[in-house]
């Protein structure tokens, strides 16, 4: 009898074996549930102590694991545990399976720790899987699983304890595994998806980068070695979407956002509806799309976020260990809801979604301090919404109770004081009440020691930091804390992203430069504001001209590697144009550390870093005027070619002010068509330009010599830039035409730049006219305009209407001197370097134009529509056509503030060629635009709408 028990005991676990494998390949509950039944019978005809019970036990135990992972059930839980211990007490030391039963232990443990968080279940799970490691065969086809069960546990064990040993063994581990396993082997996938965990695990734990882009090709690597169908295959595209996510939040790449989008729907769509770990790739798969949403403005990513999240919530019991982070995720999702719909039921339900979580979490939870800081900024909004004290003072007793929980080496704790103080601010802003200035001490000697997880985040809490304590009068740690942010601004924006990317990175900043001027002008650092503003400003403009550095300096030095550099700087420049994301990281790897190497040769310690500000000055018969209004305070700096820059304070000058002026004046000069529209622009342009010449130009030309017109560089930061500081002034009084021959720089650099470059000897005219654009209203007075500039120059190229196609423009760009465009402009607020100009064929954007290298190019005039203009957060990158052209290689651009008339615009382009002389000098075109909109002020002295929007740029 007991020999027929152990034949049928054996044939139950090879039945179950065999059923279990079946549901692992095909996801069939019928195939399970076979599984558990023949391992339940082969466990029940096979007594305790008999030879065949630890088979059969171990067996159930890896069913009933199965089946709690697939169906939920915390007795399956338990139960495996019991079996697994009792299959693995039974064996004798030297037994040949005590690896594999020792795995199975580590496993059932896991789960248990997994479903209860009991912290004896970890250890015991780490213990067991060093064992079945240890006992293993080196080599072994199992050893890389194992490996990998080893180092999941470990990394759940950083989680659990916050040791970061924990993390660094996990790396070592699963590295280990990987390395010594053959390609095609079984289990290679698994160990790959490990190493991949515990890549990026300890990337959050420690903000290294190596990690993270590690992380991806090893989450590739698995994706790629995960054969046919194997269920498996969900789990990893999930992994591979979350790293993906993760090196979109540290560098901002909106590819990675893409990859990893497409990637965990691809998990969900193969995920059974009843699986239990679907809740999750849903929970995360809202994450993205929201991340989405908030990177393109597209509601219906927005509106997909909160269904896949609401199902998760929906679909995870309330007491499973993971339904407090899908509650989080979809809070999250609520409050971004919130702050397109402005819909109270969205905050509410965020705010009840935080409540529950708080509740629910205990207190040595490694997330509550994030959790805590959630809600906080939820409060906040409630109580940005009803102004009720007692939502901030809810707010404010959250953010503190967060920071408090993380110690200063927490990941996130960076993130928690940059809330903390946001809420700070809105709580002097409303009571007075000021933060000590102790403790602001500590937090911003704190910010100049740590490391962030990103440049995004040390530049947010040095800029919420630091406009704090300017708001509160503690200016030299404002100043120390929002210098650690300008620092920090390029690295928002790294060269290896795409332009599309860095502008989007940079205008999540807007501001900054601003509050930065303002603190050291606080202090009496004229200097130092200049420079934080030369720093901060204008971040691509100086990438690129670092791109244009002479290295004949170099070839002096070291012929050979000036060669290698100009080589790398070649390859980086056209690098949008034939390179995917890693290959452009690479080649600017080896762009970078080329550049390391120049630094070391003797004399060339400061190749391509940042200017003083005596190589910046501008020419002896000039002054550039730095222009800034903050929240406090607003001012204007006068850097001449001597001395200190000279301060004028500007008392009636502040930032929410000059936000409104752009406002108006962008609104009225954009309306166009009616009788209405064209009064109310003259009004509001005239009101503009007298508040304009109230409140900053008729304080700074006080300071300037009255017995001549000065030469003035106008570098206004901010919304600033976007207002027409040159034509200051009332009607029929003196303004700054009167007293200045004006021009405009986005940063002391690109003036210097523009200095250096010597002219163009001769005039080699180009001339690009359309008086009929596909789908674009007529333009009909450039043809004349275009005529009377053909007959002016007796070397010249003209393009007209069908003529002027991109390729035939850029062909000629590259021969020609001078070039006037007569045509339709638009710009892009979202993506500026997508705005351009309307060719026959297309729109020539901006990107493309930026990328020329026009070494002879001395003049563009563009006759056509806002060529000078960005959107408010891009300001301080000047990113626009005359900035584009600078950029090409002209040193002097004529441009516009805002749409021109189309007859206005040709008679000024005939009158500015008609003032030039025969042989124009560098200095001369200034002056010449200078007397055309004084011209044009004198026929219309009541429609500053008509001239005020002419601006010149250069030297």
């Amino acid at each position: 009898m007991a020999l027929w028990n152990r034949a049928r005991a054996s044939w139950r676990v090879q039945e179950s074996v065999a059923a279990a494998t079946d549901f692992q390949q095909t996801g069939d509950l019928g195939a399970l549930r076979r599984a558990v039944d023949s391992a339940r019978r082969a466990v029940d005809i096979t007594a305790v102590g008999k030879p065949h019970r630890p088979l059969a036990a171990v067996t159930l135990a890896f069913v009933l694991r199965l089946r709690a992972e697939r169906l939920g059930n915390d007795d399956d839980v338990r139960a495996a545990v019991d079996f697994a211990e009792e299959a693995l007490a039974a064996l004798e030391p030297d037994d040949p399976d005590l690896p594999t039963y020792y795995n199975e232990v580590g496993c059932a443990h896991w789960q248990a720790f997994e479903t209860f968080e009991g912290a004896g279940h970890l250890r015991r799970s780490i213990e067991a899987f060093e064992a079945a490691i240890a006992a293993s065969e080196p080599g072994g086809e199992q050893v890389g699983g194992r490996s990998a069960n080893l180092a999941n546990a470990h990394r759940m064990a950083y989680d659990r304890f916050g040791d970061l040993d924990h993390l660094d063994r996990a790396v070592e581990i699963g590295a280990r595994a990987v390395a010594a396993m053959p390609d095609g082997a079984a289990s290679l996938p698994i160990a790959l998806t490990a190493l991949c965990a515990a890549r990026q695990q300890r990337f959050d734990a420690t903000g290294r980068l190596d990690d993270l882009d590690e992380a991806v090709v090893v989450g590739e690597q698995a994706v790629t070695a995960t054969v046919g169908d194997d269920p498996a295959l969900v789990g990893r595209l999930s992994n591979l979407a979350l790293v993906f996510l993760k090196r979109y939040s540290h560098l901002g790449a909106a590819a990675d956002l893409d990859h990893a989008v497409d990637l965990l729907g691809r998990a969900v769509e193969r995920t059974p509806p009843d699986h239990p770990d679907r809740a999750g790739y849903l929970s995360n798969l809202g994450i993205l799309l929201r991340r989405r949403a908030q990177r393109t403005g597209l509601a219906a990513d927005l509106r997909a976020a909160v269904d896949v999240g609401e199902r998760a919530v929906a679909a995870t019991p309330a007491r499973h260990p993971n339904s407090l982070l899908w509650r989080t995720n979809l809070l999250n999702t609520r409050m971004e809801l919130y702050r397109r719909s402005q819909d109270a039921g969205d905050l509410d339900e965020a705010i009840a979604l935080g409540e529950q979580v708080l509740t629910a979490t205990p207190a040595d939870h490694r997330q509550l301090p994030r959790w805590l800081s959630n809600l906080g900024v939820a409060y906040l909004k409630k109580y940005e919404r009803t102004s009720d004290a007692a939502h901030l003072e809810r707010a404010v007793l959250l953010g503190e109770r967060a920071v408090v929980a993380s110690s200063p080496d927490h990941p996130d704790h960076m993130v928690l004081i940059a809330e903390l103080y946001r809420t700070y601010r809105a709580r002097f802003d409303a009571t007075g009440h000021r933060v000590g200035s102790a403790e602001l001490r500590h937090v911003v000697d704190w910010i100049d020691g740590a490391t962030p997880r990103s440049a995004y985040h040390r530049v947010q809490v040095g800029h919420l930091v630091g406009a704090l304590a300017n708001a509160i009068g503690e200016h030299v740690d404002a100043a120390r804390a929002l210098d650690a942010a300008v620092r920090a601004l390029p690295s928002v924006a790294p060269s290896e992203l795409t332009q599309d990317d860095r502008e989007f990175a940079l205008a999540r900043h807007a501001g900054l430069v601003s509050e930065a001027v303002a603190a050291h002008l606080s202090v009496g650092d004229a200097v130092r504001a200049v420079e934080a503003a030369e720093l901060g400003r204008g971040v691509l403009i100086s990438a690129a001209l670092d791109l244009r550095t002479d290295l004949e300096g170099l070839a002096d030095v070291d012929p050979a590697l000036a060669g290698r550099v100009r080589w790398a700087r070649d390859r980086v420049a056209r690098s949008d144009e034939d390179a995917g994301p890693a290959e452009l990281a690479r080649r600017w790897r080896d762009y970078e550390a080329l550049v390391a190497a120049v630094r070391e040769l003797p004399g060339c310690s400061r190749f391509l870093l940042p200017p003083g500000l005596d190589e910046l000055r501008p020419p002896t018969d000039g002054v550039v005027v730095l222009v800034n209004a903050a929240d406090a305070r607003g001012d204007a700096l006068l850097v001449g070619a001597q001395g200190d820059p000279v301060p004028v304070r500007l008392p009636d000058l502040r930032h929410g002010d000059a936000l409104t002026q752009v406002e108006q004046l962008g609104e009225a000069t954009a309306a166009t068509g009616s009788w209405a529209a064209s009064l109310r622009a003259r009004r509001t342009t005239g009101d503009v330009l007298a508040w304009l010449w109230d409140t900053i130009a008729g304080p700074v030309v006080d300071s300037l010599p009255a017995d001549r017109l000065t030469r003035v560089w106008w570098l206004p930061i901010g919304p600033l830039s976007l207002l027409p500081l040159h034509a200051a002034g009332h009607r029929g009084r003196p303004g700054v035409l009167d007293r200045a021959v004006s021009s405009y720089t986005p940063t002391l650099r690109a003036l210097a730049h523009a200095h250096r470059r010597p002219p163009a000897s001769t005039r080699r005219q180009l001339v690009i006219a359309l008086s009929s654009t596909p789908g674009l209203p007529p333009l009909p007075a450039t043809v004349a305009e275009a005529n009377a500039l053909a007959d002016d120059a007796p070397d010249r190229l003209v393009l007209l209407d069908e003529d002027a196609t991109a390729a035939r423009v850029l062909t000629a760009l590259t021969t020609s001197t001078w070039t006037h465009f007569a045509c339709h402009a638009d710009t892009d607020p979202t993506a500026p370097s997508h705005g351009g100009l309307h060719l026959h064929d297309g729109r020539l954007p901006i990107g493309r134009i930026t990328g020329l290298r026009l070494d002879r190019a001395e003049l563009a005039y563009l006759s056509a529509c806002s060529t000078a203009r960005t959107s408010l957060r891009h300001a301080d990158e000047a990113i626009h056509l005359v900035s584009a052209f600078h950029l090409a290689g002209y040193r002097h651009v004529i441009g516009s503030l805002w749409p021109l008339a189309d007859n206005v615009a040709s008679d000024a382009a005939a009158t500015f060629y008609r003032e030039l002389p025969p042989l124009p000098e560098p200095h001369d075109f200034a002056p010449a635009l200078h007397r055309v909109v004084r011209g044009l002020r004198d026929q219309h002295p009541d429609r500053p709408d008509l001239w005020a929007s002419f601006i010149h740029s250069g030297p």
